[in-house]
């Protein structure tokens, strides 16, 4: 894979390896990382990204979007006072459960993950089309397979509970919470009853720099991780019915163009989506 240096305002080149295909964001994050692993990259709203002269716009650009050359170099101004940058402790441990979530993954486990999926009161279809579709939850308790579901967005720090969300209909029962209930981690008592297979539900409030409007491709990247490359494992030879399902849910019925599918075409299609690696 070609490899691009970044340069921060005040540090050293910092070299990424990277593909077209990888979002301005997720480079940033890598570079960021060696330049001070403890800290979390400011939101895109407080950094100044240039190339080749042009301002980067959005962070869910591709280095491809601009045709970013291999050993090139791309600019980045921090904030003036990066202590006055909030840090979103939310958003890292996103990254590290991804991250441990795949290093963990059973041989026949689901990973589910919905981007932008906190529910403003759309009904209960809605509810479990974005957080967690009948179609899975029966599929996984039927086949006692392991299902991980894995929720991202700003919405789910609202505790008034004017929004009723899959975790407040029946079966669902409160494990942990950490980051004063900005993560949350539920069971589905029915599966666990059953003796069938353990259903596990995250949800983890902040946004991510991918998630736009314009909703094609979404579920690739979550938080500036790459979900093809961390999940890579799903379908192999080690984990051959392993599946992961990532995107945005939000249509009835959901438009393939807006989730990523990794692992057994046949078990995708059982658990009810369209397969689209």
């Amino acid at each position: 894979m070609p490899k691009v240096f970044v340069k921060f305002q005040g540090e050293e080149h910092v070299e990424v390896t990277a593909d077209p295909n990888d979002t301005f964001r997720s480079v940033l994050e890598q570079a960021y990382r060696q330049v001070r692993p403890h800290a979390v990259l400011p939101p895109d709203d407080q950094l100044k990204v240039s190339y080749n002269g042009k301002v980067v716009s959005k962070g869910s650009l591709t280095l491809g979007d601009l045709n970013v050359q291999a050993y090139k170099t791309i600019l980045v101004e921090l904030p003036a006072r990066l202590e006055d940058a909030p840090t979103d402790n939310v958003l890292a441990k996103l990254q590290a459960f991804l991250r441990l979530s795949a290093g963990e993954l059973g041989p026949d486990e689901m990973t589910f993950i919905g981007i932008a999926c906190f529910d403003h009161g759309h009904g209960e279809d809605s509810i479990k089309r974005q957080q967690c579709p009948d179609s899975l939850l029966e599929y996984c308790i039927r086949q006692r397979v392991d299902l991980n579901v894995i929720l991202v967005d700003p919405g789910f720090a609202d505790a008034s509970g004017r929004y009723r969300q899959i975790y407040d209909l029946p079966g669902w029962r409160l494990q942990f919470t950490e980051e004063g209930g900005r993560i949350r981690q539920y069971s589905y008592a029915p599966a666990v009853a059953a003796s069938a297979c353990d259903v596990w539900l995250t949800v983890f409030a902040t946004g991510i720099a991918e998630y736009t409007l314009e909703l094609a491709g979404q579920g690739r990247f979550v938080g500036g991780i790459s979900i093809p490359d961390v999940f890579a494992a799903a379908g192999g030879s080690e984990h051959p019915q392993a599946c992961v399902i990532s995107g945005n849910f939000y249509h009835a019925p959901p438009d393939p163009s807006q989730y990523f599918t990794r692992g057994s075409q046949r078990i995708v299609a059982a658990a009810g989506f369209t397969y689209n690696a």
